[in-house]
């Protein structure tokens, strides 16, 4: 009977305790809680959570699933409490975070507080909150739809594509996602990898067909692209989306780790124009596009079996990495669309291109961005490390 006694002493004691925690809680305005809301945007603010907050995430039921998490803890004796400061900072908007209840009770227990520091939960409130204001400041003129495009690479590897959180962080703050997933044009699916100009027809053919049902059916006013692909496809997609639509371009950092263009503190290369000199008879010339690496003579030679009149678009010091900002880009555009206006000026409208191209994705983009319906035809070439180059597509 006494130890029935004891075990009920002990349990009204644990829930006088529980209480006297419940009454010890802060009670924290309506307005400091509706602000915080609207500063979060009803996601949760822990870092790589971002669970949406007013709706079950199995259901979609509206429903608030929100906890509000203090950063310095309410009670001294709490996880980051302090004598001094926890009193003060009880009810202040800095010091809470909107979360979801898996990520409160993570960040309250007191055996994690060397994991979850005060430092480290500030850090995570204002990197969520600097997005949310960006994205929110940003007018509809900034909206943009990101295009993923792939294909296997030459020798049949499939490339890593970037994650939509990816694509979404390389855009801004220059632009925003129209919507919550890119689109798609994934060519590693195709049952027949080109190897020959025939299979390289058959498999543009797709490629259009796949563009123009995006085009029709999303109609974007502005691109951001995503290109992981063989080069002779990225330029056929560049020449898709011309000029009629602003397009921004992107590509894998160094280290694979991300997708934005990164500012670097040595000096950027400017690429230049390097151009044979006349007068000319040949109606055929050589485009040698050397950015990521330079074209020897001998191999262009090999490949067409002739030498012929040769136009370069060259780094100083070719080699990858080199292009570091969209101005380069740019830069190589203006160049060649320049080339593209001259040549038949030099070798008459007859004229064909040669194209040999050793380009990161943007580049290669852009070479098809510039090209006109009404310059000499474009042959395009691709380096087959077994074969040398080798003619693809005719644009």
């Amino acid at each position: 009977m006494r130890r029935k006694r004891l075990k009920a002493g002990k349990a009204a004691a644990a829930t006088k305790a529980a209480r006297a925690v419940d009454v010890a809680r802060p009670k924290i305005p309506q307005h400091v809680i509706l602000q915080l809301w609207a500063r979060a945007a009803g996601l949760c603010e822990f870092e790589g959570c971002g669970q949406k907050l007013w709706r079950h995430g199995l259901t979609l039921q509206a429903i608030n699933r929100s906890h509000i998490a203090h950063i310095v803890g309410f009670s001294p004796d709490g996880p980051r409490g302090d004598p001094e400061r926890s009193p003060l900072l009880a009810t202040d908007i800095d010091n809470l975070m909107l979360v979801c209840q898996d990520c409160h009770n993570l960040i309250d227990k007191k055996a994690l507080e060397d994991k979850y520091p005060e430092a480290r939960l500030r850090e995570m409130k204002r990197a969520h909150e600097e997005r949310i204001e960006r994205a929110t400041s940003m007018t509809p003129s900034k909206k943009s739809h990101a295009l993923v495009f792939t294909s296997r690479m030459a020798n049949g590897t499939i490339p890593n594509p970037p994650t939509p959180t990816q694509a979404l962080e390389a855009m801004w703050p220059r632009r925003y996602p129209a919507q919550e997933r890119p689109l798609e044009i994934d060519l590693t699916t195709l049952t027949e990898q080109p190897r020959d100009p025939d299979g390289w027809r058959r498999a543009l053919a797709e490629m259009n067909r796949r563009f123009d049902y995006l085009k029709e059916t999303v109609r974007p006013e502005h691109y951001s692209v995503f290109a992981l692909a063989r080069i002779p496809f990225m330029i056929a997609l560049g020449r898709r989306l011309g000029d009629k639509v602003d397009v921004d371009t992107y590509q894998l950092s160094k280290d694979k780790r991300h997708w934005k263009w990164e500012e670097s503190d040595e000096a950027s290369q400017t690429p230049e124009l390097r151009e044979p000199e006349g007068p000319f008879v040949e109606s055929d010339v050589v485009l040698k596009v050397e950015i990521s690496g330079r074209i020897p003579a001998a191999q262009v030679r090999r490949a067409l079996g002739e030498d012929l009149p040769t136009y370069s678009i060259q780094m100083p010091a070719p080699g990858l990495g080199v292009v570091t900002s969209p101005e380069q880009v740019a830069q190589a555009g203006i160049l060649l669309h320049h080339l593209f206006n001259k040549i038949p000026q030099a070798h008459g409208d007859t004229a064909r291109v040669h194209l040999f191209a050793a380009v990161p994705p943007p580049v290669a983009v852009e070479i098809g961005r510039q090209y006109r319906s009404h310059f000499p035809r474009l042959r395009v070439y691709e380096y087959l490390p077994d074969q040398g180059w080798c003619f693809t597509l005719e644009v």
